[in-house]
Protein backbone atom coordinates (compact mmCIF):
# COMPACT_ATOMS: atom_id res chain seq x y z
CA UNK A 1 0.00 0.00 0.00
CA UNK A 2 1.27 3.46 -0.93
CA UNK A 3 0.69 5.87 1.97
CA UNK A 4 1.15 9.65 2.16
CA UNK A 5 2.21 10.77 5.64
CA UNK A 6 0.83 14.26 6.08
CA UNK A 7 2.27 15.52 9.35
CA UNK A 8 1.91 18.75 11.24
CA UNK A 9 0.64 20.52 14.30
CA UNK A 10 -2.71 21.34 12.66
CA UNK A 11 -2.98 24.28 15.01
CA UNK A 12 -5.66 24.79 13.70
CA UNK A 13 -6.31 22.66 10.63
CA UNK A 14 -7.56 24.86 7.79
CA UNK A 15 -9.04 24.58 4.31
CA UNK A 16 -5.55 24.54 2.77
CA UNK A 17 -4.80 21.34 4.71
CA UNK A 18 -8.09 19.82 3.61
CA UNK A 19 -7.41 20.78 -0.01
CA UNK A 20 -4.01 19.04 0.13
CA UNK A 21 -5.59 15.92 1.67
CA UNK A 22 -8.04 15.75 -1.25
CA UNK A 23 -5.16 16.01 -3.74
CA UNK A 24 -3.19 13.34 -1.90
CA UNK A 25 -6.15 10.97 -1.77
CA UNK A 26 -6.10 10.89 -5.59
CA UNK A 27 -2.40 9.91 -5.72
CA UNK A 28 -2.09 7.51 -2.79
CA UNK A 29 -3.97 4.45 -1.50
CA UNK A 30 -4.29 6.17 1.88
CA UNK A 31 -3.39 9.48 3.49
CA UNK A 32 -2.36 9.32 7.13
CA UNK A 33 -2.65 12.66 8.91
CA UNK A 34 0.03 12.57 11.63
CA UNK A 35 -0.79 15.04 14.40
CA UNK A 36 2.35 16.17 16.24
CA UNK A 37 2.35 15.77 20.01
CA UNK A 38 4.95 18.39 20.89
CA UNK A 39 6.30 19.88 17.68
CA UNK A 40 9.25 21.53 19.45
CA UNK A 41 7.96 24.92 18.32
CA UNK A 42 6.65 27.90 20.18
CA UNK A 43 3.21 28.34 18.68
CA UNK A 44 1.14 30.87 20.57
CA UNK A 45 -1.40 30.34 21.90
CA UNK A 46 -0.56 26.77 22.82
CA UNK A 47 -3.32 24.24 22.14
CA UNK A 48 -2.96 20.78 23.73
CA UNK A 49 -2.53 17.87 21.32
CA UNK A 50 -5.84 16.22 22.25
CA UNK A 51 -7.69 19.31 20.94
CA UNK A 52 -5.60 19.39 17.77
CA UNK A 53 -6.31 15.69 17.23
CA UNK A 54 -10.05 16.28 17.57
CA UNK A 55 -9.91 19.25 15.20
CA UNK A 56 -8.02 17.10 12.67
CA UNK A 57 -10.73 14.43 12.93
CA UNK A 58 -13.35 17.09 12.24
CA UNK A 59 -11.40 18.70 9.38
CA UNK A 60 -10.45 15.55 7.48
CA UNK A 61 -13.42 13.32 8.33
CA UNK A 62 -15.04 13.80 4.94
CA UNK A 63 -11.95 13.16 2.84
CA UNK A 64 -11.78 9.76 1.16
CA UNK A 65 -9.02 7.35 2.26
CA UNK A 66 -7.79 9.59 5.09
CA UNK A 67 -6.85 8.24 8.52
CA UNK A 68 -5.97 10.36 11.53
CA UNK A 69 -2.88 8.87 13.17
CA UNK A 70 -2.05 9.52 16.83
CA UNK A 71 1.33 7.73 16.83
CA UNK A 72 3.17 10.83 18.06
CA UNK A 73 0.61 11.52 20.78
CA UNK A 74 1.01 7.98 22.11
CA UNK A 75 4.79 8.34 22.08
CA UNK A 76 4.56 11.82 23.70
CA UNK A 77 7.44 14.21 24.15
CA UNK A 78 8.93 16.23 21.30
CA UNK A 79 7.78 15.00 17.88
CA UNK A 80 10.49 14.17 15.39
CA UNK A 81 9.65 13.03 11.87
CA UNK A 82 12.68 10.73 11.89
CA UNK A 83 11.32 8.74 14.87
CA UNK A 84 7.80 8.60 13.40
CA UNK A 85 8.97 7.29 10.03
CA UNK A 86 11.22 4.71 11.70
CA UNK A 87 8.40 3.45 13.91
CA UNK A 88 5.84 3.31 11.08
CA UNK A 89 8.25 1.40 8.84
CA UNK A 90 8.82 -1.12 11.64
CA UNK A 91 5.08 -1.47 12.31
CA UNK A 92 4.06 -1.62 8.62
CA UNK A 93 7.03 -3.07 6.68
CA UNK A 94 5.02 -3.74 3.51
CA UNK A 95 3.77 -0.17 3.14
CA UNK A 96 5.45 2.37 0.90
CA UNK A 97 5.50 5.62 2.88
CA UNK A 98 5.99 9.10 1.45
CA UNK A 99 6.44 12.12 3.74
CA UNK A 100 4.52 15.20 2.59
CA UNK A 101 5.90 18.70 3.20
CA UNK A 102 4.84 22.14 2.10
CA UNK A 103 7.21 24.13 -0.08
CA UNK A 104 7.64 26.53 2.87
CA UNK A 105 9.43 23.79 4.87
CA UNK A 106 12.07 22.77 2.32
CA UNK A 107 14.48 25.55 3.37
CA UNK A 108 14.16 24.54 7.06
CA UNK A 109 14.63 20.83 6.41
CA UNK A 110 18.37 20.71 7.27
CA UNK A 111 17.43 21.71 10.86
CA UNK A 112 15.19 18.64 11.31
CA UNK A 113 16.50 15.86 13.55
CA UNK A 114 18.54 13.36 11.51
CA UNK A 115 17.62 15.25 8.32
CA UNK A 116 20.35 13.71 6.17
CA UNK A 117 19.35 10.17 7.16
CA UNK A 118 15.65 10.99 6.85
CA UNK A 119 16.17 12.42 3.34
CA UNK A 120 17.56 9.05 2.26
CA UNK A 121 15.17 6.80 4.15
CA UNK A 122 11.77 7.95 2.87
CA UNK A 123 10.58 9.55 -0.36
CA UNK A 124 9.31 13.12 -0.05
CA UNK A 125 6.43 14.83 -1.79
CA UNK A 126 6.78 18.61 -1.77
CA UNK A 127 3.46 20.43 -2.15
CA UNK A 128 3.54 23.99 -3.42
CA UNK A 129 2.08 26.67 -1.16
CA UNK A 130 0.95 30.12 -2.24
CA UNK A 131 3.77 32.57 -1.65
CA UNK A 132 6.52 29.93 -1.26
CA UNK A 133 8.41 29.06 -4.44
CA UNK A 134 9.99 25.64 -4.65
CA UNK A 135 13.76 26.00 -4.76
CA UNK A 136 15.19 23.28 -7.05
CA UNK A 137 18.50 23.37 -5.13
CA UNK A 138 16.64 22.54 -1.91
CA UNK A 139 15.14 19.45 -3.53
CA UNK A 140 18.59 18.01 -4.24
CA UNK A 141 19.02 16.96 -0.60
CA UNK A 142 16.28 14.32 -0.96
CA UNK A 143 17.20 10.90 -2.37
CA UNK A 144 13.72 10.57 -3.85
CA UNK A 145 11.40 13.55 -4.27
CA UNK A 146 8.35 14.47 -6.26
CA UNK A 147 6.63 17.84 -6.49
CA UNK A 148 2.90 18.50 -6.45
CA UNK A 149 2.27 21.90 -8.03
CA UNK A 150 -1.10 23.36 -7.14
CA UNK A 151 -2.59 26.81 -6.68
CA UNK A 152 -3.73 25.70 -3.23
CA UNK A 153 -5.77 27.62 -0.71
CA UNK A 154 -4.15 30.71 0.77
CA UNK A 155 -4.33 29.85 4.46
CA UNK A 156 -1.78 29.83 7.26
CA UNK A 157 -2.29 28.42 10.76
CA UNK A 158 -0.01 31.15 12.11
CA UNK A 159 -2.20 33.88 10.61
CA UNK A 160 -5.39 32.13 11.72
CA UNK A 161 -4.17 31.89 15.32
CA UNK A 162 -3.34 35.62 15.27
CA UNK A 163 -6.78 36.52 13.89
CA UNK A 164 -8.60 34.29 16.36
CA UNK A 165 -6.56 35.58 19.28
CA UNK A 166 -7.26 39.21 18.33
CA UNK A 167 -10.97 38.58 17.77
CA UNK A 168 -10.93 38.85 13.94
CA UNK A 169 -13.31 35.94 13.52
CA UNK A 170 -14.49 36.58 9.93
CA UNK A 171 -11.09 36.13 8.25
CA UNK A 172 -10.44 32.95 10.21
CA UNK A 173 -13.94 31.55 9.73
CA UNK A 174 -13.59 31.80 5.94
CA UNK A 175 -10.45 29.59 6.00
CA UNK A 176 -11.35 26.97 8.63
CA UNK A 177 -13.75 24.03 8.13
CA UNK A 178 -17.10 24.87 9.77
CA UNK A 179 -17.01 21.96 12.25
CA UNK A 180 -13.48 22.94 13.34
CA UNK A 181 -14.49 26.58 13.75
CA UNK A 182 -17.44 25.59 15.98
CA UNK A 183 -15.20 23.27 18.02
CA UNK A 184 -12.53 25.90 18.67
CA UNK A 185 -15.17 28.48 19.56
CA UNK A 186 -16.90 26.08 21.97
CA UNK A 187 -13.61 25.25 23.68
CA UNK A 188 -12.28 28.82 23.49
CA UNK A 189 -8.98 27.54 22.13
CA UNK A 190 -7.55 30.72 20.62
CA UNK A 191 -9.45 33.41 22.49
Amino acid sequence: MKVALFGGTFNPPHLGHVHVAHLLSKRFDEVWVVVAADPNKTEKPYVPPEHRLKMAELAFGGVKNVRIVDIELKRSGVSYTFDTVRQLRADFPKHEFWWVVGSDLVADFPRWKQSATLAKSVPFLVVSRPGFAIDPAGLERFAQVDVLEDEGVDASSTQLRAWLHSGKQSGAKARIPAAVFEYLKTHRLYA
